[in-house]
This record gives C-alpha cells, sequence and structure tokens, in this order.
C-alpha cells in the first residue's frame, strides 16, 4: 500500500516473546480504520522483499503521523528497538511534535526511558498482561480510537494549510464536535453514549479533503433509511 499523506501509523514492537500476539491485537481494533482506506498501518510484515529492511523501517518512521510502541521486556532488550527505533521516534516527538502512543503491553523497566513516562498508553501505567482478555480487548479498541481522533485532528491541520483555493469548508461543516446530539422537550443535549470509535471513524473520514458529505433531511418514516440503504 503506497503512503497515505498525514494518516500512517508506525508500530514498534519485539519479534520476540509475545511481541508478535500483541500486535496482531492491535492491528485487530485499528482494522475498522484501516478498511475504509482511513489510515495506513506500517508494521515490519509489509517490508518490501529484496529491500534493505533498515532503510524500509527508517522511511516508514520518517513517514509517520503517529507511532504505537507496544512496551515487552524484549521490545527494552532488543539492540535494533533501543538504539535505532525508540530515538528517532523520540527525537520526532521533541522535534515534530508527532504523537507517540507507548502501550504498557507486559511489566519492564519502560520507567528508564525518561521521555516515554507521560504515557498516554491504555490502562494507565498498569500492564495489559493483568488483564482479562475482553477487557485487554477493549483497551486496544480505546487506543485505536484515540489514534484516529488524533488522526483527524492532524489531517484538519494539514488541510488548513492549503493554499485558499484548497481551503477545507467551516469546521462546523466538518467536525462531529457538535454531532449527533439528542434533543426533545425537557431534555438537555447528549452525545450519543457508546459509540465513540464509530464516532472517531466518522470525524477522520470527515476530515480527509476527498470525503463528499450529503445531508438527508425529509419528515420521520418517508423512507430515509430505506433510501441510504439502497444508495
Amino acid at each position: 500500500m503506497s503512503t497515505i499523506p498525514g494518516r500512517r501509523i508506525f508500530i514498534s514492537y519485539s519479534h520476540r516473546g509475545k511481541g508478535p500476539e500483541w500486535k496482531a491485537a492491535l492491528l485487530r481494533a485499528l482494522q475498522v480504520f484501516e478498511h475504509q482506506h482511513l489510515l495506513d498501518v506500517w508494521e515490519d510484515g509489509k517490508i518490501r522483499v529484496s529491500s534493505y529492511w533498515e532503510d524500509d523501517i527508517e522511511r516508514a518512521m520518517g513517514e509517520a503521523a503517529l507511532a504505537v510502541v507496544l512496551l515487552t521486556p524484549e521490545a527494552l532488550q532488543s539492540e535494533f528497538i533501543l538504539t535505532k527505533e525508540l530515538p528517532r521516534l523520540r527525537d520526532r516527538q521533541r522535534d515534530e511534535d508527532i504523537p507517540v502512543f507507548p502501550v504498557i503491553c507486559e511489566e519492564c523497566d519502560w520507567r528508564a526511558h525518561d521521555w516515554l513516562q507521560a504515557t498516554q498508553a491504555p490502562n494507565g501505567s498498569n500492564p495489559l498482561s493483568q488483564l482479562a482478555p475482553e477487557c485487554q480487548e477493549r483497551a486496544f479498541r480505546q487506543l485505536a480510537t484515540a489514534t484516529a481522533e488524533e488522526l483527524s485532528r492532524i489531517v484538519l491541520r494539514e488541510l488548513r494549510d492549503l493554499p485558499v483555493d484548497g481551503t477545507p469548508p467551516d469546521d462546523d461543516r466538518l467536525y462531529l464536535d457538535r454531532f449527533p446530539l439528542t434533543r426533545g422537550p425537557g431534555l438537555r443535549e447528549e452525545k450519543l453514549i457508546g459509540r465513540e470509535q464509530e464516532l472517531a471513524l466518522l470525524d477522520l473520514a470527515f476530515a480527509q479533503p476527498h470525503t463528499a458529505i450529503v445531508s438527508l433531511v425529509a419528515w420521520g418514516g418517508v423512507g430515509k433509511t430505506m433510501l441510504v440503504q439502497h444508495w
């Protein structure tokens, strides 16, 4: 897959231990966004045949808009991760302000790396390995939602920097900060509950310059749902 500007996610993990299992869990959580071509997840399984693998990894880190670091004892014992990946991601976070999401998958000495201590990881500073499988899955869904929300903000910032003839519509036509709402007599405004991932998907989709938005407004019962389903 070619690079999608502003939407590439780089995943750092160890091949040893349970690193591949943690990576697979993260990929499952991200696939709802990747299947809609809203982001480009890069991990070393995408290294090209007959290429210089180290060059591919360096290029992917340089192109990433966001990175996820899966922290395990094996990852923090990997010479390549310690000397190549973590310093590169740390420098890009410091110099270019790219978001880096450290995920403490297993108990390890991640606090030895000062820049990782301000963790944005799911489950706080507690290893995901201490959670039941269904709770681990929920944590990765929350992480996928957080990355999508962050990417939507990045894409919107990029759109605002376009020349005048490519300027996107006003934010209130692009962003879902006020959508959807529940209103009614005597009811206060409330956002939908339990649909965070779906709303993040819509946020990210609406932030793309190629997305067309059609508003379908009509009285209840006239067939709006049927029309959309047969669009």
